[in-house]
């Protein structure tokens, strides 16, 4: 987080720098995350494409972490694979 409380995908949003936000939300950055004056990241992006993305992200993040958490509750052994 920087002084303003923004998160990197805050800033790759406010410099409309679509590439980095598609790499941070594929990395599971959450775009719900608020910055100190209680913006999200699409509320920060001025480029339209980025803010339909970041409000799609949005919506499908919380199935998302349905999704990590189902992963991390299986058995190594179905997770990994030995050669």
């Amino acid at each position: 987080l920087n002084h303003y409380m923004e998160t990197p995908l805050h800033s790759a949003a406010r410099a409309d720098n679509e590439a980095f936000v598609l790499l941070f939300l594929e990395n599971f950055a959450d775009p719900n995350i608020k910055n100190r004056d209680h913006q999200t990241p699409a509320q920060v992006a001025t480029d339209p494409l980025i803010k339909s993305i970041l409000l799609q992200a949005q919506q499908e993040y919380p199935f998302v972490l349905k999704q990590i958490t189902i992963l991390n509750n299986l058995p190594s052994c179905l997770l990994y694979t030995s050669d």
